[in-house]
């Protein structure tokens, strides 16, 4: 599906920027960890926090698109943008478990694991999906969507 929004987007002359655009979107599903945890500190007047996650995830970024930047050309600054959200997650995750003083057992007992199947499911499709669609047949692209049904039904009847 990215090819498809790159090219209506910007053109065919991008198509090396469809790897990119799957980081960046990796990058916004990570917000929904990000940008609640800086309101909340916000809110609760710990700017230092904020500011430390700032940083934090500035170095991450800095560090990855340099050192990256030989192998990875223009693609190490999304890789750089991922591991500026993943250091701010893990940091901000940090902070809300020492807050409402979860052990962390329990929080990947209870959040944590129960997003592996789903995760693997959606992971599952979207190859099914990229494998059957680059054939070019409309009953390639049925049969994935079939499969994926059945991925789904079969996630649900183990939950």
């Amino acid at each position: 599906m990215m090819p498809t929004i790159v090219i209506a987007w910007v053109g065919s002359g991008f198509l090396e920027s469809i790897s990119v655009a799957r980081v960046l979107v990796l990058c916004n599903a990570l917000g929904f960890i990000a940008y609640p945890m800086g309101a909340w500190l916000f809110v609760t007047e710990q700017l230092r926090h904020s500011y430390l996650a700032a940083g934090l995830a500035l170095v991450a970024f800095g560090a990855l698109s340099i050192a990256l930047l030989a192998p990875l050309g223009f693609k190490a600054f999304a890789v750089g943008k991922l591991g500026a959200f993943i250091t701010m997650g893990v940091y901000y995750t940090s902070l809300l478990v020492r807050h409402l003083k979860l052990d962390v057992g329990k929080l990947l007992e209870y959040y944590v694991l129960p997003l592996v199947l789903p995760v693997l499911v959606l992971i599952s499709a979207g190859i099914l999906i990229q494998s059957e669609a680059g054939s070019g047949e409309q009953s390639g692209l049925a049969a994935a969507a079939v499969k994926c049904c059945i991925l789904a039904i079969a996630a649900s009847g183990v939950l």
